[in-house]
């Protein structure tokens, strides 16, 4: 369903990252904290698939990376399937989709500079159509 709209992966600082409160599971202070602990005991891979976080990015954000990484839109799409995943330090922030915990855990343990891989989407119809995907993907994880 949403996995259409990926356009590429990409490490950013924790602080490129926000979060909203209509979007995505609530804040658990439960699972942050064990989340913490983890982080503190084991070496943190944000780098692997299972620890990436999915981001919703508009076309301004989009372009912004493009030119940060002097990245085609197809060179982008290709971090997909490479595994390299380039750093972009950017003014945009990228509205975070799922993973708020493992977010929230890590600025706590790493600090807001430390980096995080995001698996970019990016919708390219009008802003109307983010918002739809936004609550699908808020329902499609209710249900789940």
């Amino acid at each position: 369903m949403i996995d259409q709209y990926l356009v590429g992966i990409i490490q950013v600082p924790l602080s490129s990252i926000r979060t909203e409160r209509e979007v995505g599971r609530d804040e658990d202070q439960k699972i942050i904290k064990r989340l913490s602990t983890v982080f503190r005991r084991t070496p943190c891979r944000p780098q692997k698939w299972e620890n990436h976080v999915k981001g919703l990015v508009d076309e301004k954000t989009l372009r912004s990376i493009q030119s940060t990484l002097g990245l085609t839109y197809d060179k982008l799409g290709a971090t997909v399937r490479s595994g390299k995943y380039p750093k972009a330090h950017i003014r945009d922030r990228i509205l975070c989709l799922d993973g708020k915990q493992r977010v929230a855990a890590a600025r706590r343990i790493f600090g807001k500079d430390s980096w995080w891989t995001v698996k970019l989407y990016f919708v390219p119809e009008a802003p109307a159509a983010s918002a739809r995907i936004i609550r699908k993907w808020v329902l499609y994880r209710s249900e789940g």
